[in-house]
């Protein structure tokens, strides 16, 4: 953390707590000091050397600066202890979070902690899309997680393209712990719709699926082989294929490029 100026490649782990400004001020209170009393307690695993928090009001931000593996298991582990505390009706209050992995500079400007740059920002985007104890991460960071382990990667599925108020798509992606058949967050619609999209599979030839993902890597780069993957397993046919896939494009030319070339 030491050089206050320089310009960082962090984890922010960005959360807030649900409908926050409903409850009274008393309970406004009450669900903080016990918010940051599980947010502190498990952050006390790692070094104060690696991360720095940001109050944001109805949550936090925390800007890590070491191993992106240690923001994936901290999400994880964060998520799971909320619900566990709901379930067990200990809680009646409810989060949402979302990681990101980008540039940001970390200042401190009179006596506060500030984390300036995409990183933050994005990471703010992707919670925004979050339902109800649902963990979202951008594509960047399950890039760099799906590379350390497969395992990682296994953790999640593709919710596909979501534009913010300022009309930026970002590819997003849920957690989902093992055995939970894909739910989205806690809402069982959404749910049951990924279900159903899931296992509405057709069998492409794999030589199809090899030229689409040398097609699509030139517009998105290595992800493009897992977007292949995860697309093949939901599309109804091969032009409901292209078109997930084109979908991941920014640029419109490039979409309909990428469309020519492949139909």
């Amino acid at each position: 953390m030491a050089g206050e100026h320089r310009t960082w490649v962090c984890s922010v782990l960005f959360m807030d707590i649900v409908s926050y400004t409903k409850y009274s001020v008393e309970e406004q209170i009450a669900i903080r000091k016990h918010y940051y009393s599980i947010v502190s307690k498990v952050l006390s695993k790692y070094s104060k050397e690696d991360y720095a928090t940001v109050d944001a009001g109805d949550g936090m931000a925390i800007a890590y600066t070491g191993d992106p593996e240690d923001v994936l298991v901290y999400a994880i582990n964060l998520r799971n202890t909320f619900v566990a505390l709901q379930r067990t009706k200990r809680i009646h209050y409810r989060v949402r979070l979302g990681v990101n992995l980008g540039p940001a500079r970390i200042v401190r400007m009179h006596g506060e902690t500030r984390v300036i740059g995409d990183a933050i920002n994005v990471s703010n985007r992707v919670m925004s899309f979050a339902s109800d104890n649902q963990l979202l991460i951008s594509r960047s960071f399950f890039d760099v997680c799906s590379n350390l382990s497969k395992e990682y990667a296994s953790l999640f599925i593709y919710l596909g393209r979501k534009a913010d108020k300022h009309r930026r798509y970002h590819a997003v992606y849920e957690y989902v712990p093992e055995g939970n058949g894909g739910s989205v967050g806690d809402n069982p619609e959404m749910g049951e719709e990924s279900r159903q999209e899931e296992y509405c599979r057709v069998n492409f030839d794999p030589k199809q699926l090899s030229l689409l993902s040398t097609e699509l890597n030139y517009f998105v780069g290595p992800i493009a082989q897992i977007l292949v993957k995860r697309a093949a397993q939901r599309a109804l046919n091969f032009d409901d294929l292209v078109d997930r896939l084109a979908d991941e494009i920014d640029e419109v030319d490039e979409r309909s490029e990428f469309s020519l070339q492949v139909r």
